[in-house]
């Protein structure tokens, strides 16, 4: 079953806040224990704030402007809190990927040697973050404790507003990327199409086998929207950064070869878009209404 999902006839006014107390618990034992991988458990921390917004945007009609508000915040700032702590991280994986396919003359050692070191920087900023990450604990136990107030009625209307409003973005941020395939409109279309995942995720026992199916559709597009922008940020840095352009040819063959990867991505993204939005909002939600009342028995 997924991560982020109701347990088969499980309620929402009863799921909704297990996920949470669930998801939060997880994220703070990942901190805690003298043995614990502080940088996976800020990836996997950074993860889980995604993954409860995403939950919240599916319940914000029913839980209220104000305590949504509030709600996403704290998730929101404490994801940037962390945010710092993953870049060159990701960067270097890009950089594998790249170098995968090509001759060992043909790779970036300077660039690579570049990244490896800022790596190392990152791992020894997790260390001394220590007084925010027991800040974030300490907050993430609080909301632990208050997640009974996301308890909402157990009816689609609770999730269906919601769920039209992250469909119909998404929709938008596809139209976005085909009158403009920029840095900014990709990662806009991202956050919405892992938004959406996460959504479908939660509500898997309506149609698993068809849930399974599109949320595996909306992840390897996540995934090749987010190559495209990770590529994109490691070309502006390969571009603007003193430290890459001192690298000279190798920075501008890096460069040519992040934009030729990036244009390939981004042409391969659209398609699969089309067709997982290719549907009105409204019309998509009344599909889900369906399954809803056929898993209720109506």
């Amino acid at each position: 079953m997924a991560r982020l999902a109701l347990k088969r006839k499980e309620s929402l006014s009863t799921g909704i806040p297990r996920l949470f107390e669930e998801q939060l618990g997880r994220a703070v034992d990942g901190f805690r224990g003298n043995d614990a991988d502080l940088e996976e458990a800020v990836h996997r921390t950074r993860a889980t704030c995604k993954e409860l917004r995403a939950a919240l945007r599916l319940v914000r009609p029913a839980i209220g402007p104000h305590a949504y508000r509030a709600a996403n915040g704290f998730y929101r700032d404490a994801a940037r809190q962390l945010s710092d702590l993953r870049d060159a991280h990701v960067q270097l994986a890009i950089l594998d990927t790249v170098e995968a396919d090509l001759e060992e003359a043909a790779r970036f050692p300077r660039i690579r040697a570049i990244l490896e070191e800022r790596v190392r920087n990152e791992e020894e900023a997790v260390a001394d973050k220590s007084a925010v990450i027991s800040e974030l604990v300490e907050a993430f136990d609080g909301a632990r404790a208050n997640a009974s107030v996301l308890a909402v009625p157990n009816k689609f209307s609770s999730i269906r507003a919601g769920l039209a409003r992250t469909y119909a973005r998404g929709r938008a941020g596809l139209r976005a990327c085909v009158k403009d395939p920029s840095l900014e409109n990709a990662h806009e279309w991202r956050k919405r199409v892992k938004y959406l995942r996460y959504q479908l995720g939660i509500l898997r026992p309506l149609w698993p086998a068809m849930m399974k199916c599109l949320q595996g559709e909306l992840k390897l597009l996540s995934e090749w929207l987010g190559d495209a922008r990770d590529m994109a940020l490691l070309e502006r840095l390969a571009t603007e950064d003193s430290e890459y352009t001192a690298a000279g040819a190798e920075a501008e063959r890096l460069v040519a070869e992040l934009a030729r990867r990036r244009t390939v991505l981004l042409k391969q993204s659209l398609p699969l878009g089309r067709r997982l939005y290719a549907e009105p909002a409204d019309d998509f939600v009344d599909r889900v209404e369906t399954w809803w009342r056929t898993r209720k028995g109506k």
